[in-house]
């Protein structure tokens, strides 16, 4: 911004209203500065509205979402069933304790009176009719155990020449190694989901009685990253034969081997389809990355407002639909409601209505059929009456005006943003690739960069498939603990079975599990 102390003062009326008009935008444009400040440091992530918060009486914002037109266009997937269950109620004060959950192993303690008093005052025994049961939440440090291999040794003692017979030793993924694959899934776990650094783990495990150095642990990730290299390009073939791919970007701190002591923002970027999340490591934020990863995906593909995307987009234009996140429009909208809540708050609250209608949808579990006619039969009626309040902007608000880049933003993406109800298959937005790389932000804040280039490839895969057993619900300890077991001796030809999606159906599915 231009330094206004030095600017002349104005010699006519019409210079003055220009200056006035050019004080008033970047005075509204330092007020949505600080504003966004503000939220980051002191408010609410959370951009919903509440209708408490709209004060206006537009009967099309104000009407029901479901209305009886609406109501007759959902299917009848929902049947009528008595549902019985138990509950703990809550003391009315709010402070009740909370119920320990049954998966959590018991420990009983028995605190039984003397013998003395099991006997009554007249001389009989007395008879045990029940207890009183409490219950307490104790902690068992973690600890390091070490497992003897014992491989007995038989020998014939008439025919002492035919030699000695002896089990072979177990197969191990890390030959002659001292580690166990439940002790590499947790160093790698305790690094790549809890974020602790080797140096940390390094005296933690000499706290349990036996330091294992963190050049020993970072030389086991490194034996053990072929493998899952396996796994991650299974994964990948997956994802880029699915019909539909969310993307976005983050920076990753790396070490520039060209200037000791000194770091350049490379970028982790991450693919879903929902089943799976890929993150591949690129040095920069061109579209040379995304554009070679996705060079054989054909379906839709949901970003951001970045340009990128878009021009991916075009060059595959017969394989690929581009379309953009609703998320992103209204967080333009919402940081500017307070410049023109009269105009903004209408626009945010329908928006609201888009979304009250996709959660109703989840909670019923519309099949992707119905979605798709759902949202043709009620959201675009929204759609509508959005496009018709952004296309209404007021003249006060000039072409530079915060308001009117809000407005703007999502008139250039409209076409876009109405993708989502061309199949149910669509996410209204990008939210689900948004949380998959919040946790690179919490890595960042304690590994802080990654070591070189190739240590920032090795980390892509690594958090691939530690986040994608998050988003299944799978533990991943456990899951990297159970392939460290098997995948060495694993034929390459079925290492399919083992991504994240197909190990979680075998262990639902006890029968399909071939191995």
């Amino acid at each position: 911004m231009e330094n206004n102390a030095a600017t002349p003062a104005p010699l006519t009326l019409e210079d003055a209203l220009r200056l006035i008009e050019k004080l008033s935008e970047e005075n509204a444009l330092l007020h949505l500065s600080l504003d966004k400040l503000r939220r980051i440091v002191f408010g609410s992530s959370s951009e919903k509205l509440k209708p408490s918060d709209l004060p206006v009486t537009d009967v099309s914002v104000q009407q029901d979402l479901f209305d009886e037109e609406a109501v007759k266009a959902i299917p009848a997937v929902a049947t009528k069933e008595k549902i019985s269950y138990e509950r703990i109620k809550p003391q009315k004060d709010g402070h009740g304790r909370r119920v320990i959950p049954d998966t959590i192993r018991r420990n009983d303690i028995i605190v039984d009176i003397s013998e003395e008093e099991k006997t009554c005052a007249c001389g009989c025994e007395k008879k045990h009719i029940g207890e009183e049961t409490s219950e307490e939440l104790d902690f068992v440090p973690a600890h390091l155990i070490v497992n003897r291999i014992i491989r007995p040794k038989y020998v014939c003692p008439k025919c002492p020449d035919k030699g000695v017979d002896t089990a072979p030793p177990p197969s191990r993924i890390i030959p002659k190694s001292l580690g166990t694959p439940a002790l590499y899934a947790h160093i790698m776990t305790s690094k790549f989901r809890w974020h602790l650094p080797l140096y940390r783990q390094e005296k933690m495990f000499d706290h349990y009685g036996l330091a294992i150095n963190r050049s020993v642990m970072c030389g086991w990730e490194k034996q053990l990253l072929p493998y899952l290299e396996l796994v991650y390009d299974e994964m990948k073939i997956d994802l880029l034969h699915s019909r539909y791919i969310q993307t976005d970007e983050t920076t990753l701190p790396v070490l520039d081997k060209s200037k000791p002591g000194k770091v350049h923002n490379g970028y982790l970027w991450p693919y879903t389809n929902g089943a799976s999340i890929l993150f591949e490591y690129q040095s920069g934020r061109s579209r040379s990355g995304p554009l070679a990863f996705l060079n054989e995906f054909k379906g839709y593909l949901q970003s951001d407002g970045y340009g990128v995307y878009e021009s991916i987009a075009e060059t595959y234009k017969d394989s690929i639909t581009h379309f953009v996140c609703w998320a992103h429009a209204r967080r333009e909208l919402y940081q500017v409601r307070e410049s023109d809540q009269d105009y903004i708050l209408p626009i945010l609250m329908l928006i609201r209505r888009l979304y009250a209608l996709e959660a109703r949808m989840k909670k019923w579990k519309i099949p992707e059929e119905g979605i798709t006619k759902l949202r043709n039969r009620i959201a675009t009626r929204y759609l509508a009456s959005i496009k018709e309040r952004l296309d209404a902007c007021p003249a006060t608000h000039t072409p530079k005006s915060v308001v009117r880049k809000a407005v703007n933003y999502v008139l250039n993406r409209w076409g876009k943003l109405l993708v989502y109800c061309q199949c149910g298959l669509l996410q209204i937005d990008n939210n689900r690739i948004e949380n998959a790389i919040r946790p690179i932000a919490l890595g960042r804040k304690n590994w802080m960069f990654a070591g070189s280039e190739d240590g920032a490839k090795k980390l892509a895969v690594i958090y691939s498939i530690i986040n994608t057993c998050l988003m299944l619900g799978i533990d991943p300890e456990h899951y990297l603990a159970d392939i460290f077991s098997r995948i060495h001796d694993y034929p390459h030809t079925k290492i399919r079975e083992l991504i994240p999606a197909e190990w979680l159906n075998a262990k639902n599915n006890p029968s399909l599990s071939k191995k």
